[in-house]
């Protein structure tokens, strides 16, 4: 190994200060002791005589607030809440992202024929892209939730939204969604959104609600 007469000035001048500093650096570390005197803190030999002087990198400390985590959770939601209004623009759906979990509102004449608990043929399409966006999100779970006007009786409303929930959810099932995902109910006529006076009302009051919440 070569060293330099300017090196071995350094090392000269470096022991110089360390004996007159007395005991002061007995404490310190050979990284910090060379740091001390303005010198590079690592040193690398390499073959054939080379040396490489490297400084020591600086480690950045990792983010793991609760914010920057919080942050991270609300980004995936807002993102499936944005491909579910995407996926469900031609129903007049609406679509809200609230706190940690999604909520829909789609008018079950999109979904289903007047009284009945079958999927509307051009319905399956639109449920198919939402299921995929389901397995995609594998800590979330789903409430499926069905609704009526007052037009029939208390039993037979509730039966009914029972009936177009548990369609509603049978098919994201049969679509690859994780049973114990999902949650179907019948809330018949208990819920309007709207005026049951008048058709138009009555009309609104026939609704799937789905609500997706976060689970992470």
């Amino acid at each position: 190994m070569k060293i330099s007469k300017t090196s071995m000035c350094c090392v000269l001048s470096a022991l110089l200060v360390a004996c007159s500093s007395g005991d002061r650096t007995a404490d310190m570390s050979y990284s910090d002791w060379r740091h001390s005197l303005g010198m590079p803190t690592q040193i690398d030999m390499k073959p054939g005589g080379n040396t490489v002087i490297t400084k020591e990198k600086k480690v950045e400390p990792v983010d793991t607030s609760v914010a920057q985590i919080g942050k991270t959770k609300g980004d995936y939601m807002t993102v499936m809440a944005r491909q579910f209004r995407k996926d469900l623009i031609s129903t007049g759906a609406q679509v809200k992202q609230q706190d940690s979990k999604i909520l829909m509102r789609i008018p079950s004449q999109s979904v289903f024929g007047t009284n009945q608990a079958k999927i509307k043929p051009s319905f399956e399409p639109i449920l198919k892209t939402m299921a995929e966006n389901f397995k995609k999100h594998p800590e979330t779970m789903v409430r499926i939730v069905g609704h009526t006007d007052n037009s029939d009786s208390v039993l037979n409303s509730k039966t009914l939204s029972l009936r177009q929930a548990s369609a509603f959810s049978n098919f994201l099932r049969l679509e690859g969604v994780s049973a114990e995902r999902l949650l179907a109910e019948g809330k018949g006529s208990l819920e309007p959104i709207a005026n049951n006076d008048t058709p138009q009302g009555r009309l609104k009051n026939f609704y799937v609600e789905v609500i997706v919440y976060n689970l992470r």
